[in-house]
Order: structure tokens, then sequence, then C-alpha cells
């Protein structure tokens, strides 16, 4: 399955149905698929980012994944220009994406289609199934 295989994503198709589904159900976002001989070789999930009223309206690349027998073959910039007209023709005046640092050849991916490294920055993550969130005391 080339959502486990490749890139290091650790999922099954059961988990992420409903995941696809949801994605799907508010209009907000697409995935686009790029398949050879009734075999997915990748896809592109694309989505309306919900932005701070200080910013213009954007969409963000939330996945991109071809797999590895097919990469230089075009098929990811195919997808990504797919993901562009979308957002553009939604209204969207930017887009972006993000990378681990680890991914060199994502990071020249992306440069090489023209996108501009904007910035540097750490991300945090909380799981709120395990840890009940620190609240002000109201008493």
């Amino acid at each position: 399955m080339l959502f486990r295989s490749e890139l290091g994503y650790v999922t099954t198709a059961e988990a992420m149905q409903p995941r696809l589904e949801r994605a799907l159900a508010d209009h907000s976002g697409v995935v686009f698929v790029a398949r050879r001989n009734d075999e997915c070789i990748g896809f592109c999930h694309v989505h309306l980012a919900t932005e701070s009223i200080l910013s213009d309206p954007a969409a963000e690349i939330g996945s991109l994944v071809v797999a590895s027998g097919h990469r230089g073959e075009g098929t990811g910039a195919s997808l990504v220009e797919y993901a562009l007209n979308w957002a553009r023709d939604r209204g969207a005046v930017r887009a972006r994406v993000r990378t681990n640092v680890v991914r060199d050849g994502a990071m020249r991916f992306y440069e090489r289609n023209g996108w501009q490294a904007a910035k540097r920055q750490q991300v945090y993550v909380f799981d709120l199934q395990l840890v009940e969130p620190n609240r002000p005391n109201t008493a």
C-alpha cells in the first residue's frame, strides 16, 4: 500500500478511509490521484487553509506522495499543478506546503518547481486523548 510504504507513514487502508471521508466532506479540500495500470502511484491532498484575519486566503498541500519507483517522471509536479489550479479557482492567492527538514529530496523538488522557503519553525504537538490541558483556575 502506497500510504504505508512511502516516506515512513504508518497507517492502514482502514484508518485512512474515515480520514479521507472527513477531509472531503466539508468540500474545503480535494485529493488528486495519479494512477498507472490500475495502480495508485501518487496522490496530493490540498485544502483551503484557515488563515489569520491578517493574511490573504491560502491553500495548503497536506500530503504529496509519489511511489519511489515513479519519482522523477513528472507525477509529483503534475499533481501539484492540479492542486494549485484547484486552489486558484477557489480564491486562494498563496499556497504553502510543509516538509520535514530531513527530507532533502522533497525540499529540492519544491525549490525546483518554483516554491520558496518562507520560514523555519518548531511544531509542538499536544495529545488531546492522553492529557488534560492545564486550565486557569477560575475559582
